[in-house]
């Protein structure tokens, strides 16, 4: 399992908060996706073998939202 946060823009509301984590958590190989409305970051645990960071961040962007990639662990 790989860990990751995102750090996730255009969230302004617990509805977005909501939206940026079913847009994550439908991706096969999601275990936990936790977003955060301040400070804006979205922490994401994940199978590396099932999906990529790439993914993750195309996902949050689908949703409508900007995302930079932070730290993965």
């Amino acid at each position: 399992m790989q860990r990751t946060v995102f750090t996730v823009t255009g969230m302004t509301c617990q509805g977005c908060v909501q939206s940026v984590e079913r847009a994550v958590s439908s991706l096969d190989g999601v275990i936990v996706a936790r977003a955060s409305l301040e400070p804006g970051v979205l922490k994401i645990r994940f199978d590396e073998g099932r999906t990529s960071t790439k993914h993750l961040a195309d996902a949050v962007r689908s949703a409508g939202f900007g995302v930079s990639e932070g730290e993965q662990t």
